[in-house]
């Protein structure tokens, strides 16, 4: 028997309905919106475990320069006449090995500054820390050390 059409609307066209079109489409959205949610996600707790990472090295050579100045060093411009506190580390021969261990991208090229795993220049304040110690302070993915909602501190850990 012929397969016939009784009504020319009726024949049988390839192709997608509008209907699937949009299902498609609406798929995709969903799948495109995870992976950006993910990879946001993932981008961040990199940067953060670099800057965890950085300033466990760090606090290490400052804890060098006090075993062999007998003081924190200030870094801030004040009692190590006006150093940067890499300046400072970089003045100590343990703290220079330690040093060492840092990956290039913690360093900023043509300065002094240690860099977070955001690529942002980290504070250090000489007794701001818990305690009174040192502590290094990385604005965090934000950028903004005012919102301390996501800033991290090395006496975090």
């Amino acid at each position: 028997m012929s397969r016939t059409s009784l009504n020319s609307g009726d024949a049988l066209r390839p192709g997608f309905t509008l209907t699937e079109m949009m299902v498609v489409l609406f798929i995709m959205a969903i799948v495109l919106a995870l992976a950006v949610g993910v990879s946001r996600y993932v981008m961040e707790k990199t940067g953060r475990d670099q800057t965890a990472a950085t300033q466990k090295v760090l606090v290490q050579a400052i804890h060098k320069y006090h075993d062999e100045n007998g003081e924190w060093p200030d870094g801030n411009g004040g009692d190590n006449s006006g150093q940067t506190l890499l300046t400072a580390l970089k003045g100590c021969q343990p703290c220079k090995d330690v040093l060492n261990s840092l990956p290039d991208e913690a360093l900023s090229a043509g300065d002094d500054a240690v860099k977070d795993g955001f690529d942002k220049e980290m504070r250090y304040d000489s007794d701001g820390g818990r305690g009174g110690r040192p502590v290094l302070i990385s604005a965090g993915p934000d950028g903004d050390f005012d919102d301390d909602e996501d800033n991290i501190r090395s006496d975090d850990y």
